[in-house]
């Protein structure tokens, strides 16, 4: 829990937005001003805020402890490694699933690890186009373990790039984040097509 000055710095932003809102025409100072002199009525919506946020040692102890786990029982293919520069931003890939429309595939993702990691998920994004129903055009991905509120912390990283080798093969149509995608995959043919032609051109190359 932060408080004092430690709950500025983390709400400055937030509390400006608030605060100005309450008087948008007046030529005020910043609201941790209020906190810390308080000469204003919105004092009152401010000097008791605090909020919780995660120590990042927290994160950063999980993603070591991560990185061990992973050494000594990585799946076969399966690679997931912190950049060099940033342990919170992993590079990872796992073969595409055993199935004659994956075969010969192989997928990277990123992870980027909030603070608040594992108390909630990492944004996840495919590193190159995947031809998917439930991938958006971007790469990043809606998978139903990586929601708030399905969330697990004791979810790690290789259920989920296990989680996204099933996804590949088990399309979820009902809760579609491509359009096209999910026009193509009502017509097996074209889709499955298209899912080749995406494979040959981004998911054929292994990264060793």
């Amino acid at each position: 829990m932060y408080h004092g000055d430690q709950t500025i710095t983390i709400l400055n932003g937030w509390l400006k937005r608030k605060c100005w809102a309450t008087q948008p025409n007046t030529s005020s100072p910043p609201c941790h001003d209020f906190f810390r002199h308080g000469r204003s009525k919105r004092t009152l919506l401010t000097t008791n805020f605090c909020i919780f946020v995660p120590p990042m040692s927290t994160c950063i102890d999980r993603l070591v402890a991560e990185q061990a786990n992973l050494k000594k029982e990585r799946k076969y293919m399966f690679f997931a490694r912190p950049s060099p520069a940033d342990i919170t931003k992993w590079n990872c890939g796992f073969p595409g699933p055993d199935a004659p429309l994956y075969k010969d595939s192989y997928y990277l993702v990123n992870l980027s690890f909030g603070r608040d990691y594992p108390f909630k998920p990492p944004r996840v994004k495919f590193v190159h186009k995947v031809v998917h129903p439930n991938v958006y055009e971007s790469g990043e991905v809606c998978l139903s373990i990586l929601e708030e509120g399905r969330w697990k912390p004791s979810l790690t990283v290789s259920n989920i790039l296990c989680a996204l080798q099933q996804l590949l093969m088990t399309p979820n149509a009902s809760s579609p984040a491509n359009g096209p995608a999910t026009r193509m995959y009502r017509n097996k043919r074209i889709y499955e097509s298209e899912v080749r032609k995406n494979i040959e051109r981004w998911h054929c190359q292994l990264p060793w």
